[in-house]
């Protein structure tokens, strides 16, 4: 079997400043992929005097320097499993319950979350990687451990008390590789390909020592839980069988030292929490430098080393239990931060994001809605530059709740969070949108509804050029009064934060002109103008009814009706009576009785518009008189001549006249 050696980063669980390398070569048939001189190789990763404390709550010098690409191998998508080899028969320690499942909650939540920006994993992004990863599940291992220590060269495990179960790292790989070949569990085609994909997170069981070599083939390291040359918490590298290669984290079972704890533990369990942490150490550094000959600093360390024992800001703390600085999916984890060349410093989410606000619009003392992404406190959001106040209880990562504060709030929202700041792309308290008036028409004075959006802060309304008093309803709704010299036009209101203009008119009702200025009963008559959307009838002059009308906003339609009179249209709405033009009814006649007479007889006449008659003739001869009952109704006298002998019956008025369609019969 072969193996490919990174510079296997190591989480250091002591104060010690030794020369750390990676384990050196064993035998002959394993043969390295990748840079392996000594500077660009394993001892530049680790010579680092670490000031921490891995009691949790210590700090760490991060170490300076941007991270620098040599030309390997990045992670561009990642398919993690982890194995916890639980050997048959091995009773060497209590594992802490939960503690697996607590493990794959996480790397299932990393999986969940691939892409976002809310965690660690998205710094690994300007690496030349993508958070892309999924969760390929867990796997009990239930292989014996080895019956005797590998004792060939360079015996990693030699400082080791022979009463100690020690492994070298070559046993571990094997045990891996046999492990991930008897369970399906692929590897990644060839020999050290570019971009990796496969990766094992592998959990040693409690009791077992783990030891590697320097490349001086004197110098042991080994993993925090043995008695002698202890030194790390876990590391990574990679190895192949010579057809696939795999990368992997070798995770002693050491998470009931407080030397590789964490301080906290939002889930509860110490020591899950603590495998937590440093498997995002060692899966940060395999993504970024799987091989050895991807990204590291010029002193060597790696992504997480730089970082190593920062954990930033807690977003919050899980009541009884402890803080978390990661929200992850559905859980809540205390883990080191990552080292940012962008930022120059240690990463702990991304800049936030914002989305929307809502409402657009406020006073002092309102709430806000903004939504986004990596809203994590502490906020500062600004209003127009002007400092609002977070509702800390009910806000979340994703919606923050904000309470205006005073003062000219129209222009864009700024909110500084953990990870940076953003500006929105629109403004808050934009101008305002009128949505409709009501009425559309009416007289000075009339009360109009102006219905809308963000109509608060309102400065001013005007009907066309003219200003208007105003009172404010709500948000959506305020009142205005037409004021005097207004005729037609758009209504406009301003607020703070600009204007808005109807797309509705409203006119004052006006009869401008008729259709036709004289007419008979029952012809059809325009009324022009403007504001006559409304109109509920015409009244014509003389007339003691108003007539129903087909209305528009600039015309009427009505009906002359058979007791008009002359003088001017009337026109009538909910809010106004106007006079129009002068409309001269003609008169019909629709009929008389009886239909033969002798001369000197009573003959009754009907039409319409006869108010005003002038003259009543019988063929061509006048009648001997006549009296106007009524609009319409004449009685009138037939001539007396024998001159007489019959003819149609013609009513005149001023405005013209009309004659019947049937003749009167002389009775002899």
């Amino acid at each position: 079997m072969e193996r490919v050696w990174s510079r296997a980063s190591v989480r250091v669980a002591v104060l010690a400043a030794a020369a750390l390398c990676a384990p050196a070569l064993a035998r002959a048939d394993v043969r390295p992929v990748g840079p392996q001189s000594p500077t660009h190789g394993v001892t530049p990763l680790h010579t680092r005097a670490m000031a921490i404390s891995r009691t949790g709550a210590g700090t760490a010098v991060t170490h300076s320097g941007a991270l620098v690409y040599h030309g390997g191998a990045v992670m561009q998508s990642s398919n993690v499993v982890a194995v916890y080899w639980r050997p048959a028969g091995w009773n060497g320690g209590t594992i802490a319950d939960g503690f697996r499942s607590i493990v794959d909650g996480y790397l299932g939540n990393v999986a969940t979350d691939h892409g976002r920006t809310s965690n660690v994993y998205s710094d690994a992004v300007q690496y030349g990687t993508n958070y892309a990863v999924t969760y390929g599940g867990s796997f009990i291992d239930t292989n014996p451990l080895p019956a005797g220590r590998d004792t060939g060269p360079p015996n990693d495990c030699a400082d080791v008390p022979l009463g100690e179960k020690c492994l070298s790292d070559l046993q571990v790989i094997n045990e891996v590789a046999a492990f991930a070949g008897s369970h399906g569990i692929a590897g990644d085609s060839g020999v050290g390909p570019p971009h990796p994909t496969k990766m094992i997170v592998f959990f040693l069981p409690p009791g077992v020592d783990d030891c590697f070599t320097d490349v001086d083939g004197v110098t042991h390291f080994c993993s925090a839980n043995g008695t002698t040359d202890r030194y790390y918490c876990a590391y990574h590298e990679a190895f192949t069988d010579g057809a696939h290669t795999w990368s992997y984290a070798n995770m002693p079972y050491v998470w009931n030292l407080g030397g590789c704890q964490e301080g906290q533990s939002p889930n509860g369990n110490i020591a899950a929490d603590g495998a937590v942490s440093v498997t995002s150490h060692e899966f940060m550094e395999s993504m970024t430098d799987p091989y050895g000959d991807g990204w590291w600093d010029e002193n060597g360390y790696e992504i997480a080393d730089k970082c190593d024992g920062q954990y930033g800001t807690s977003l919050g703390t899980i009541a009884g239990l402890g803080d978390f600085n990661q929200a992850i999916g559905t859980g809540h984890y205390w883990t080191q931060l990552e080292y940012s060349n962008a930022l120059a410093d240690c990463y702990q989410v991304g800049p936030p994001t914002i989305t929307s606000f809502s409402p657009d619009v406020g006073v002092a003392g309102d709430t806000v809605d903004v939504t986004g992404a990596n809203l994590f406190g502490p906020l500062v959001v600004r209003f127009n530059g002007i400092v609002a106040g977070v509702d800390t209880v009910h806000s979340t990562s994703t919606d923050a709740k904000i309470v205006l504060p005073s003062g000219n709030l129209h222009g864009p929202v700024t909110v500084q969070a953990l990870g940076g700041s953003a500006t929105s792309t629109t403004s808050f308290f934009p101008g305002p949108a009128i949505g409709s008036l009501s009425p559309l028409d009416g007289v000075v004075g009339t009360q109009v509804t102006i219905t809308g959006t963000r109509l608060v802060g309102v400065t001013s309304v005007s009907f066309g050029s003219i200003g208007a008093a105003f009172t404010p309803v709500s948000a959506t709704q305020l009142t205005a009064t037409v004021p005097p010299g207004f005729s037609s036009g758009k209504v406009t209101v301003v607020t703070r934060g600009g204007s808005g203009v109807s797309t509705d008119t409203f006119a004052i009702t006006r009869a401008t002109g008729l259709s036709i200025s004289s007419g008979q009963a029952r012809r059809t008559v325009l009324v022009f103008g403007q504001g006559l959307g409304s109109a509920t009838g015409v009244q014509f002059s003389g007339s003691t009814s108003v007539t129903p009308v087909a209305a528009a906003a600039t015309k009427v339609t009505v009906l002359v009706p058979p007791d008009a009179t002359t003088g001017p249209v009337t026109v009538v709405t909910p809010r106004a009576v106007v006079d129009g033009p002068v409309f001269r009814p003609l008169p019909t006649v629709t009929g008389f009785s009886p239909l033969a007479a002798a001369r000197g007889a009573t003959v009754t006449i009907t039409g319409a518009n006869l108010s005003g008659a002038t003259s009543v003739r019988f063929g061509s001869l006048a009648a001997g008189s006549f009296t106007v009952v009524s609009p319409t109704q004449i009685t009138a006298t037939a001539p007396s001549s024998n001159a007489f002998t019959g003819g149609r019956v013609t009513v005149a008025t001023a405005n013209g006249s009309a004659s019947s369609s049937q003749s009167l019969i002389v009775r002899r």
